[in-house]
């Protein structure tokens, strides 16, 4: 049976390298423009103005890059960390979730791939489930505006995973690579220096026992969490297709996770890994020269992990012995009562970052139980049956650096608020699952094909 990949009408003859001025010079406008609109201008009308930037400078491109673009920006546009009153919820409605929008809208009118359907019940359900909770939600509003940016970066791309291109996910791999790359040497730069020109624009400064690195993502969990996903990613993506790019950006995405000296970042990245190499010891149609190079790779980034002196110093001090006591303290124990208060329906979508606090006045650091408490297990079990279904898909796949980046993202949430505070971070989680459609479905007992030089050309399946 013939199965054309790609819909070549429309922008599919658009030249990748040619972006219009118009794109240009919005670009400029939102990089260096926002730190000065920050100051100037009321939230509202700062954020209004930033998000028709955003989608102008979205319409500027060829849809199956949109993704791309959407992850340049999530990771050199700071906004969850500007000092300004935005007027809604910090972390929901962000450039890179008005970008992502345009894409989403482009892709409903295109074709529909044969190979890519996929089961779509769970997220349709998804949908009524939290409608159902934002109705009954102790606070409306902030749920809705949650739920939306949830919607938009996670369970609408698996509905229209059947419109997503080959070529689309390979631009995102290639720019997930390049963005990592430059991120991680500005890492580097920053821990030998201890220069940050955007530092003054945060809101938090510096008042850990080491200098953490903080880029362009701000929050040193924030760097810990994309350089994790990043090292875990590349590095299976490279082992898988034997491709030595992404294996060195692997590798120094693993020195940037150590230096923002984030526990939860090595942890995270260590039980994504693991979780890769598992399945990919596990696949008959995989050589054990490639396991026993995916398991020599994987201990080499371990060990230079261990051996980074910003990790070891801040490993050894009071003050990361006294955030571990924080995170088991009162804060989580607020979590369980709020949770056994309604265990099914929860307090509502995103909610409980609102009404969890320790006598510091800090957040509860944990995504998993603030989910808990504030979907309930129904909200909760929804969205991990979506979860669920990416993670076949990818499989299906054997996209194993998929899967992999998916639960460095989850293991991670155990020590960050992440998407309770902080949803449009679920974009990390999108892109992963985007990528995924690069490779083909494979029937049983055969190797997977490479699919990068089959785009205007229909294959046998």
């Amino acid at each position: 049976m013939k199965i054309n990949r790609l819909d070549v009408k429309g922008s599919a003859h658009t030249n990748p390298k040619r972006v219009h001025v118009v794109g240009i010079v919005v670009a400029v406008l939102l990089v260096v423009g926002s730190f000065f609109g920050a100051s100037m201008l009321p939230g509202t009308a700062f954020i209004g103005l930033l998000l028709l930037g955003s989608m102008i400078f979205a319409f500027s491109f060829s849809n199956y890059l949109l993704p791309s673009v959407a992850m340049v920006v999530f990771a050199f546009f700071p906004i969850t960390y500007l000092p300004i009153d935005l007027g809604f919820p910090r972390g929901t409605v962000t450039p890179t979730v008005a970008i992502i929008s345009v894409w989403l809208i482009r892709l409903i009118s295109s074709r529909r791939i044969e190979d890519q359907r996929m089961a779509k019940l769970p997220a349709v359900l998804a949908i009524l489930v939290l409608t159902l909770l934002v109705v009954l939600s102790d606070e409306p509003i902030f749920s809705a505006i949650w739920s939306a940016t949830v919607v938009v970066l996670l369970i609408i791309p698996v509905l229209l995973a059947d419109r997503i291109e080959a070529r689309t996910a390979l631009a995102l791999r290639k720019a997930w690579m390049g963005t990592a790359l430059i991120l991680s040497f500005a890492a580097l730069f920053e821990t030998f220096t201890r220069i940050n020109p955007l530092a003054n624009f945060y809101t938090f400064d510096q008042h850990w026992s080491v200098h953490r690195v903080m880029t362009s993502l701000g929050h040193p969990l924030m760097n810990g969490l994309f350089f994790g996903m990043s090292s875990v990613f590349l590095g299976l993506w490279a082992i898988r297709e034997r491709k030595l790019a992404p294996g060195v950006v692997a590798i120094i995405s693993a020195v940037a996770t150590a230096s923002t000296a984030s526990r939860s970042g090595v942890i995270g990245l260590a039980v994504g890994a693991l979780a890769g190499l598992i399945v990919l010891l596990g696949l008959s149609q995989t050589s054990v020269m490639t396991k026993t190079f995916g398991v020599a790779f994987f201990a080499v980034i371990g060990a230079i992990i261990w051996m980074n002196p910003v990790l070891q110093e801040r490993l050894g001090s009071d003050e990361a012995a006294g955030s571990t006591e924080y995170r088991s303290g009162l804060a989580f124990q607020q979590a369980q009562a709020l949770y056994e208060t309604n265990q099914m329906l929860g307090v509502g979508p995103g909610v409980a970052s609102r009404q969890i606090f320790d006598e510091t006045g800090l957040l509860l650091e944990n995504a998993m139980m603030g989910s808990l408490s504030s979907l309930g297990l129904l909200g909760v079990g929804m969205l991990l049956v979506v979860l669920a279904t990416m993670a076949v898909s990818a499989l299906r796949r054997r996209s194993i650096e998929v899967v992999a980046a998916a639960v460095t993202f989850l293991s991670i949430g155990f020590a960050f608020p992440l998407w309770e505070t902080i949803p449009a971070a679920l974009a990390l989680l999108m892109f992963a699952f985007i990528a995924n459609f690069s490779n083909e479905v494979q029937p049983k007992g055969q190797r997977l094909r490479k699919n990068s030089h089959v785009f205007n050309a229909p294959f046998q399946y």
